[in-house]
């Protein structure tokens, strides 16, 4: 997305609420998601990198899945994730690939089962701890990973199934409304039920109160062998809905 982001101590230089999706990012030295080079006083936050089963961040030096190089004075970078392949010959991480500075990136995580780089300086997790931002009645886990992220205003947890996003995104959960995360053809009516045709479509059924209440029609067999179940609803929250 940008080249090089740099400010001064009287106008520093701010990049947040940013994403780079499902897409490719090839380049030589100082190579990354959102930008290859990250200057002096500048800040990054509310940010993510996110990518399919054949999508990476491709460079020689200094390649990062968020930042491809950060050498500068007083960083500021917090509340970020990136979940994509990150490659390269040298200084190859999975948020920033090289930062001279001793201040980390701040509550920043990277899914070590998609980012594919060396896992130096920065949080791992898991791709199902990434994507279990809501846990039992709806509450965000803050204390397993993203511990100081606004779920309220900035970030949308997405349902127990999905990667978080930016609320001011179009749909922000791949699809929206009732189903969360997962895209599920039908609108939940009585007339035109959501379709239902796999295991992550079923256990969407979960995602939220709305699609608790939603009318749905199961269209296959669903075998659940090795699936991580969690119950459809609950005492607080039961499913209402057919």
């Amino acid at each position: 997305l940008i080249g090089y982001l740099t400010g001064d101590s009287s106008t520093p230089t701010l990049l947040e609420k940013s994403s780079f999706q499902n897409a490719s990012v090839a380049g030589g030295s100082e190579t990354g998601g959102l930008i290859g080079r990250l200057g002096n006083y500048s800040t990054v936050r509310d940010s993510y990198v996110i990518g399919g089963a054949n999508d990476n961040i491709t460079g020689n030096s200094s390649v990062g899945g968020l930042i491809g190089i950060y050498n500068g004075i007083e960083p500021d970078i917090a509340n970020t994730y990136v979940s994509i392949g990150v490659y390269g010959n040298s200084s190859v991480k999975p948020i920033i690939g090289y930062h001279s500075s001793a201040s980390a990136p701040k509550n920043s995580y990277y899914d070590n089962e998609n980012t594919s780089a060396y896992p130096v300086g920065n949080q791992p997790r898991s791709s199902n701890q990434l994507k279990k931002t809501d846990v039992d009645n709806g509450t965000v886990d803050g204390q397993q990973t993203y511990t100081g992220w606004d779920f309220v205003n900035v970030w949308d947890p997405c349902g127990p199934s999905e990667y978080p996003r930016l609320r001011w995104e179009p749909n922000p959960c791949g699809g929206g409304g009732a189903t969360g995360g997962t895209s599920i053809l039908g609108s939940g009516t009585e007339s035109d039920p959501f379709l239902i045709s796999s295991a992550s479509q079923l256990q969407a059924i979960g995602d939220n109160a709305t699609s608790l209440s939603a009318h749905y029609q199961l269209v296959n067999d669903i075998d659940l062998t090795g699936v991580d179940w969690t119950p459809i609803g609950n005492n607080t929250n039961p499913f209402t809905g057919s």
